[in-house]
């Protein structure tokens, strides 16, 4: 757990990151084949080791130059999940701690500044995703399978997913959130 704590870390998901956004800037817009610039969201996220701030105050997004397109893409990222203000690191971490639901395991997470509430809700959105992106999980089962078992999504979801990725901790993360990247944007 230590290992998701360092820099190197960090620093390998913001490098992802911009080599994502790098890629959305050089596409032209879909509507209007105009170029894209630089509008980026500035975010507060919580539950960052270190001196992450700087780092991780800005959501990558473009939007067309045509000012009367100004269509937006943002980016798939392993280091947001759509607008939440944790990282997604702990997102998918602490759900797959709760889904071994202890009063201890809560209590580590309560002292690290993520309340019992927001662990209810993650967990409520974990278990909702199989059904409100259905063609996601549809495409995900062949490659997942047996993670993934049949039609419904194993209530384990998190556990299993990274029981599916090899490597350390630390790389069964990255590819994780690489794997759920998709997950995290609508328009690019």
């Amino acid at each position: 757990m230590d290992r998701l704590r360092s820099m190197e870390f960090y620093d390998r998901l913001l490098a992802f990151d911009r080599e994502r956004a790098d890629e959305t800037r050089e596409e032209r817009c879909p509507v209007c084949r105009g170029r894209r610039h630089s509008a980026d969201y500035w975010r507060k996220p919580r539950g960052m080791p270190g001196k992450l701030d700087t780092l991780f105050a800005r959501r990558f997004s473009f939007c067309c130059e045509k000012r009367d397109c100004r269509k937006r893409a943002t980016p798939e990222s392993v280091r947001f999940f759509g607008r939440k203000v944790f990282l997604g690191v702990l997102v998918t971490l602490c759900v797959a701690m709760i889904q071994g639901f202890t009063d201890s395991r809560v209590a580590r997470l309560e002292a690290a500044g993520i309340s019992r509430r927001t662990l209810m809700r993650w967990k409520e959105w974990w278990s909702k995703l199989p059904k409100t992106e259905e063609a996601f999980w549809k495409a995900a089962r062949a490659k997942l399978y047996p993670a993934v078992k049949g039609d419904s999504i194993d209530r384990r979801l998190i556990a299993s997913l990274l029981s599916y990725f090899e490597g350390d901790l630390e790389d069964r993360v990255f590819e994780m959130l690489v794997f759920l990247r998709p997950l995290t944007s609508r328009s690019a």
